[in-house]
This record gives C-alpha cells, structure tokens and sequence, in this order.
C-alpha cells in the first residue's frame, strides 16, 4: 500500500518519498530537553513517524561528499535562471546528505522537492588519498561537493 496526500493532483504514491529505514544528519546545538531530539520535516516524513515516536539515535562517521545527484520535483525549477547558483546557496543550509531522501528548497517565494538519487564520498582519513565510493549518506557541510542535477522530472504513478 502506498500512501497519498490529499488533494495532491499527482496520483497515489507520487510526492510521497519512500519510507527510509535511516536517515542522517548533524546536530545544530545540544539544547533539546533530555529523551527529546529536533528533527527538520523532510526526515520525520522519510523515516514516516510523528512527533513524540520513540526513534533509536547513534553516531556514525559520515565519508566526506564528493558528489550528490539530485533529481527535481518541479520541472519550474529548471527554468530558474541559474538553478545550479541556486542549489549551491540553499544546500549551505544542510549539513548532510541521505540517498533516496527527499529534501525541500524554499526560493524566491517557491517550495522546491529533490530526490537525493546518488551520494559518493570519501573517507576523509587519509588527506591525499582519493578512494570515492557510493555511500548511504555523505556530510557536505564544509566539503567541497559537486552537484548533478538528474535528468527527467519526478516518477510517473504506478500503472
């Protein structure tokens, strides 16, 4: 069974990303009460729980971004004037990356939704070795992470 928000014209099981069985993230600051965690939007809606759920946290080491596929929602956003410019300033605003994750952009008055199709990283352990390899999630704060923009718009409705 899939799920489908009301009123969205695109069918079932289209907007709705899949249920992630993990997602990751970084910690802006340490002051949520004891037992609690703040989480943005797009990962309460990736792993499907709601406020209050009991969710399982651990640290994980995350191999440095090297390159993130994303694949747009809206074909509008491709027809901003400099999509990628764009991209670059609203992801300083993530500090990680999750594969198969649907992430949200607000630009210029505009909700925008990306797929997050593809994570390569590195393990940033040794500085001058280049050993790329796809990864569930990268960290993309602070690295220097190229963007790919993935062709077509979002998955047609199951037939």
């Amino acid at each position: 069974a899939t799920r489908h928000r009301a009123g969205d014209p695109r069918g079932p099981g289209v907007g709705v990303p899949p249920r992630l069985a993990k997602v990751f993230c970084s910690p802006l600051d340490f002051r949520a009460p004891e037992n609690f965690v703040f989480v943005p939007l797009w990962m309460l809606r990736a792993l499907r729980v709601a406020p209050y759920d009991v969710c399982f946290l651990t640290w994980v080491k995350l191999n440095d971004g090297v390159t993130i596929e994303l694949q747009p929602h809206q074909d509008a956003f491709l027809r901003l004037a400099n999509p990628r410019s764009v991209l670059e300033n609203e992801l300083k605003f993530y500090s990680s990356a999750t594969r198969l994750s649907t992430i949200s952009l607000v630009y210029d008055g505009a909700q925008y939704d990306f797929d997050v199709t593809d994570c390569v990283g590195r393990d940033g352990a040794e500085r001058d070795a280049y050993n790329p390899e796809r990864c569930d999630g990268v960290a993309i704060q602070d690295a220097d992470v190229s963007l790919e923009l993935a062709a077509g718009g979002p998955p047609a409705p199951p037939q």
